[in-house]
């Protein structure tokens, strides 16, 4: 299948994606991945991408606002 054309948006979404680390990329998935979900966050469409669970309740246009593991995991240990 050939895509023609291009959305901004889409380009920005493959590029993003395409930066992701996969799971086993990431030193100690796990054990961050747990540390993750008990402070509220979840992943969105791939192991790498974490938005918090209260935007989705909040209704907050979450589908853009993804955070890698490691930003999160190291924003988490140094509050």
């Amino acid at each position: 299948m050939r895509i023609t054309g291009s959305s901004p948006v889409l380009t920005t979404n493959i590029k993003y994606m395409a930066l992701l680390k996969q799971k086993h990329e990431i030193e100690n998935y796990e054990m961050k991945a747990k540390l993750l979900h008990e402070n509220g966050w979840e992943t969105w469409y791939h192991d790498d991408n974490w938005i918090k669970t209260e935007w989705v309740v909040q209704g907050k246009k979450y589908d853009m606002m993804g955070r890698e593991t490691d930003d999160v995991y190291n924003e988490l240990i140094e509050e």
